[in-house]
């Protein structure tokens, strides 16, 4: 029997959800529980079973789970780029915003804003954890979701049968 391996559909869940999740406008879909994130672990157990793996003992958790963590390296990857890109951009917006809803914003609190958006690499930090936690549970029940639409669509084993039966031909029963 052939050992079916989750790295590619893992991968290929883990990259499409990690697009799609940090892509502007695209990435708001994610408003509705994750959306994204569930389909890339939809999509890692689809592919899974139709490399022709099984999707039991929990192979569909874990494919998701996995797609999942690829999936926070691609979202963290391309969150900090496009932040390096547009972050003054978007960081205007965001201060003019706070302005405009009348809030006196302390200096301190600027600042720290402005060490976010200017720092790669402590936007990559802080992208890589939020999206560890969320894609860890959510690409999880994208698998079991894909493990719960497609099991149907298994081959079946023969159930009550024994491996140690004889055949019983007619003679034996006369």
């Amino acid at each position: 029997m052939k050992k079916t391996s989750m790295l590619v559909p893992s991968l290929l869940g883990g990259v499409l959800l990690g697009l799609l999740s940090s892509i502007p406008y695209i990435s708001a879909i994610n408003m509705f529980c994750c959306f994204w994130v569930l389909a890339g672990g939809f999509v890692a157990a689809f592919l899974y079973q139709k490399d022709g793996g099984t999707l039991k003992n929990g192979n569909g958790a874990l494919v998701g789970f996995f797609a999942g963590l690829w999936g926070v390296v691609v979202s963290s990857v391309v969150t900090t780029l496009l932040w390096t890109v547009i972050g003054k951009k978007m960081q205007a917006q965001v201060y003019n915003q706070m302005m405009e809803m009348g809030n006196d914003i302390p200096p301190e609190s600027l600042a720290m804003m402005e060490n976010v958006f200017n720092n790669p690499a402590m936007m990559f930090g802080i992208s890589l954890i939020a999206y560890l936690i969320i894609n860890s549970i959510f690409a999880t029940l994208g698998g079991l979701l894909g493990t719960a639409f497609l099991k149907g669509n298994e081959p079946q084993e023969p159930t009550g049968t024994s491996q140690n039966t004889e055949k019983i031909s007619d003679e034996d029963h006369v």
